[in-house]
């Protein structure tokens, strides 16, 4: 897990944004089977999960829905965005564990 992808999004509309996590070591589909997966979207990549300007969106909550665990694909409700760059990161936690499957910035484009 791991990989850096951008995403581009535009401003002012919510998006389901699919995403698909690998394992680093096969290439395979990482399998969610009763994994918790966090989604950020923050200011920048240096912000603290914890801080008040980052939005965390969740299986835990629903913003996220696992469509294909076997497959490692999960989809992301996306609030509508204001134009501008962001910095996203998506993060599986199994175990108790979190591990960073996809990272990078998340460019909310004005068209």
């Amino acid at each position: 897990m791991g990989a850096r992808r951008d995403l581009k999004l535009i401003e002012g509309n919510p998006e389901t944004v699919r995403e698909t996590v690998t394992d680093d070591d096969t290439g395979s589909p990482y399998d969610l089977t009763g994994a918790t997966i966090n989604f950020y979207i923050k200011p920048s990549a240096d912000t603290a999960d914890t801080d008040p300007s980052v939005t965390k969106l969740s299986t835990s909550t629903s913003e996220i829905t696992v469509t294909d665990a076997a497959g490692g694909v999960c989809t992301v409700a996306v609030p509508p965005q204001a134009a501008g760059t962001l910095w996203r990161r998506l993060d599986v936690v199994t175990a108790g564990q979190a591990k960073t499957a996809v990272y990078g910035p998340l460019y909310v484009l004005n068209v």
